[in-house]
């Protein structure tokens, strides 16, 4: 109902917000979650999600319904900013646990949180 993700009517109409990329879809669709990965700076991963959030920024800069990256000249400002603030907001960080298992408990914690949210 939105126009162009400017204006978000389905909020107001009580319907939730379902934030979705590209490796949930492609987890949708069959393809096997890979590898387990840290991402450097970015945290848990895997190579179906690592793609998909490749996809997602490359994606961004094709669809651009508002010209930012027209009028940004082509700077890749706005993503690095996006990538910033996608650092910031997750709350991974090694050594909170405290234990010699610390990397089996995030990669299950991961893997499993990824996997509910495939199948949702």
């Amino acid at each position: 109902l939105g126009v162009g993700g400017l204006w978000d009517p389905a909020s107001r109409m009580g319907l939730v917000r379902q934030p979705e990329d590209f490796g949930q879809t492609l987890g949708h669709w069959g393809l096997p979650r890979g590898p387990y990965l840290i991402l450097p700076a970015l945290g848990p991963s895997n190579l179906r999600d690592a793609a998909g959030l490749a996809v997602d920024f490359s994606l961004e800069r094709q669809v651009d319904y508002l010209s930012y990256a027209q009028a940004s000249g082509g700077e890749f400002g706005i993503t690095a900013l996006r990538l910033v603030d996608m650092r910031y907001t997750t709350s991974f960080r090694y050594g909170q646990l405290n234990s010699p298992f610390e990397y089996e408990q995030i990669r299950y914690v991961y893997s499993r949180a990824r996997e509910l949210q495939v199948a949702e």
